[in-house]
């Protein structure tokens, strides 16, 4: 009987070959027979390193082998493909190349690149993870350690890492939508949190709330079972505190983006509600307004808090008449409110809207009036949606930066679960410039 393997690709990587050998090896190990089905993938760096490597085993294949194409290797009986796995594993070892999937007790560790490199294999592990906690590394140095890493086809084995730190490896992310349709903000979020997460070996899971009801359901699924901490993502139309308690007797970690924490003992990456119009009525009055028509969800908003400091900051009279107040932060009502605001010839020379949304049909409006923009009038809006570039002046915004909040949380959350104290940080929202309030 004889057992067929097939090499199939082009010599180009030499790490591709631990995976034939992790492949294999289990059935070497058991002393069992490999599905004779089986395809193997052994792929190198160099033609010459491929006849060293044959080179071993002449006393077992005798014959030309072509390089760059592929072929058939024929084994005889069982002893002799033993044979060959073993000799191949002892060559590879020998090499520090690394085996397997990130299971096999052939692959090379943390400990051969900290002796390659000349360091710690603490600091070996703090590198290839991204928890440097209050370390730091020289630039360079990580690079080494990670080129390194690359050159060994070092594979972490997250497997044997979460057995040994009684972890799941996974993340529940419980996400009420916020933003305007197209704004993007939901899909920022989520791709940011997915990265961060992917980038320290961590899983996502998931799961939508847009109620108290729903939100429940999701506290539900929260378990150190299934996951190690939870983030929260949302604007919370409703206190969460009282269900917060839930997540405290599981002793689940826990890190929101919002404007506060939702309970003590929480972490949470903000962004002033405040600041966000604190520096939009700044940077219009920078820019030469003074007479700035406001758009807000309530009266006495904290967004519209942070306007009225800047104009008593400024020594600026308010207006009530350019003050109106909207049903939410869609463009709802604010295209008839603009409308009303200038059939009255109320004075205008700006505009701050609560939304991207609010402030492209605004800018319609105004346009459509045969209002100059940014000349007569200058508009801003919050959330820095995609469609900003698209509109007919590409419209300011102010972004609340929620990608680096998004990554921001993720290290928190981490940190915490490794140990760490809880920590609320808030970050500077900012201003991207467009057209819309080009100064003259």
């Amino acid at each position: 009987m004889c057992f067929v393997y097939r090499f199939e690709t082009q010599f180009y990587s030499l790490p591709e070959i631990g995976s034939f050998l992790g492949a294999v090896s289990p059935h070497v190990v058991k002393g069992n027979t490999p599905p004779l089905d089986t395809c193997f993938h052994a792929v190198y760096h160099s033609c010459g390193y491929v006849r060293r490597i044959l080179q071993l085993f002449t006393g077992l294949i005798d014959m030309e082998l072509p390089l760059n194409s592929g072929m058939d290797v024929i084994f005889c009986n069982f002893t002799d493909f033993i044979f060959f796995v073993k000799r191949l594993t002892k060559h590879m070892c020998a090499h520090k190349i690394a085996i397997g999937n990130g299971g096999s007790d052939f692959m090379s560790g943390m400990a051969d690149i900290a002796e390659e490199v000349g360091v710690s294999v603490s600091l070996v592990s703090k590198v290839l993870t991204g928890r440097m906690g209050k370390s730091s590394v020289r630039p360079e140095l990580a690079r080494r350690i990670k080129d390194c890493a690359g050159r060994m086809g070092y594979v972490p084995n997250i497997t044997a890492r979460s057995l040994v730190k009684k972890r799941r490896n996974v993340i529940g992310v419980f996400f009420q939508r916020y933003g305007q349709p197209g704004s993007g903000l939901v899909e920022t979020v989520v791709c940011e949190l997915s990265k961060a997460l992917s980038e320290r070996s961590q899983s996502l899971l998931l799961k939508f709330f847009s109620n108290r009801e729903q939100f429940a359901e999701c506290l539900k699924t929260a378990h150190r079972s299934v996951m190690d901490g939870v983030v929260m993502v949302g604007p919370f139309f409703f206190d969460p505190s009282p269900y917060m308690y839930a997540l405290a007797d599981k002793d689940i970690p826990l890190a929101s983006l919002s404007d506060k924490a939702p309970c003590a003992g929480a972490s949470n990456v903000g962004v002033s509600p405040v600041e966000v119009g604190r520096l939009a009525a700044l940077h219009l009055i920078e820019r030469g307004c003074r007479r700035i028509a406001t758009f807000q969800t309530e009266f006495d908003s904290r967004r519209a808090l942070g306007y009225r400091i800047v104009m008593e900051e400024c020594g600026l009279s308010q207006i009530p008449e350019l003050s109106m107040t909207t049903n939410g932060y869609g463009a709802g009502t604010a295209p008839q409110l603009i409308e009303e605001l200038l059939d009255s010839g109320t004075a205008f020379d700006g505009v701050i809207t609560c939304s991207d949304a609010q402030a492209a049909v605004v800018l319609r409006v105004l346009l459509s009036r045969g209002v100059r923009v940014p000349e007569e009038v200058k508009v801003i809006g919050v959330d820095n949606s995609p469609y900003c570039e698209l509109c007919p002046v590409p419209l300011t915004s102010v972004s609340g930066r929620d990608d680096y909040r998004a990554a921001a949380a993720v290290r928190l959350l981490l940190r915490q679960i490794d140990g760490g104290a809880p920590e609320s940080v808030s970050v500077e929202p900012v201003v991207v410039a467009r057209e819309s309030t080009r100064a003259l």
